[in-house]
């Protein structure tokens, strides 16, 4: 028995076919877990103990992750968008091809795709650990991504107490610490790593990540202290 049509409307990646077969409801949106065809068939015959996530929507398919450590994190299935890269939509807003089409949905096609590639702004940081309390020669990592178009050019910057509003830019002369970056899964995107293999207490301090393009400057601050 199919579900009502209405709720075709509500649903961003289309209809797919529940666990039984049998009806129909939402599909899975991008990056959402969900199962393998072979693990539906073993769970279809009662076979399998892994949990039902469900299927993947419209021009979505469900691959393994490989960009995560399986020893760390268990085993992930996600919906993956079967047409790469990215696009500018009528908001001003980047999307994947996938995400669009989902937006597309619930705003009756009045969102559309102005073009290909990321929208140009300026770039915004963001740090994934905001600081914190550091023993004296342990090591410590501080990641920032950037999001921005032209993608964007980062720097690091320490401003130690005292120092009055004077910073020096990283890694300086410290022999202890490394600053490494790259790009991430989308052109719009990079990824920068200052790492310390042995903090000292002239390492603490307000250690800042300065993500820059033509369009703009944006900076995020962790702030690192010395425990004994």
């Amino acid at each position: 028995m199919l579900a009502n049509a209405n709720l075709t409307l509500e649903c961003k990646a289309g209809l797919v076919l529940d666990r039984c077969g049998c009806c129909r409801v939402c599909g899975l949106e991008e990056s959402h877990l969900c199962n393998l065809e072979e693990e539906i068939a073993l769970l279809s015959r009662g076979r399998s103990l892994v949990p039902w996530h469900g299927r993947c929507g419209r021009n979505l398919e469900c691959r393994t992750r490989t960009d995560v450590d399986p020893k760390v994190v268990r085993k992930q299935n996600i919906c993956y968008c079967l047409e790469p890269g990215l696009v500018c939509g009528t908001d001003g807003k980047t999307y994947t091809h996938c995400e669009l089409e989902a937006e597309q949905a619930l705003s009756n096609r009045t969102l559309e795709k102005m073009s290909d590639g990321p929208c140009r702004v300026k770039p915004k940081a963001e740090l994934r650990v905001a600081g914190g309390l550091v023993k004296r020669g342990e090591k410590f990592t501080l990641v920032c991504e950037a999001v921005g178009y032209p993608r964007a050019d980062v720097t690091w910057h320490l401003s130690k107490p005292g120092d009055q509003g004077i910073s020096r830019k990283m890694p300086g002369d410290f022999e202890d610490v490394t600053v490494t970056t790259r790009g991430a899964k989308f052109e719009n995107q990079v990824i920068s790593f200052l790492q310390i293999t042995d903090f000292k207490l002239d390492q603490e301090g307000d250690y800042r990540c300065v993500a820059d393009n033509e369009l703009g400057v944006d900076t995020a601050t962790a702030t690192l202290v010395l425990v004994n």
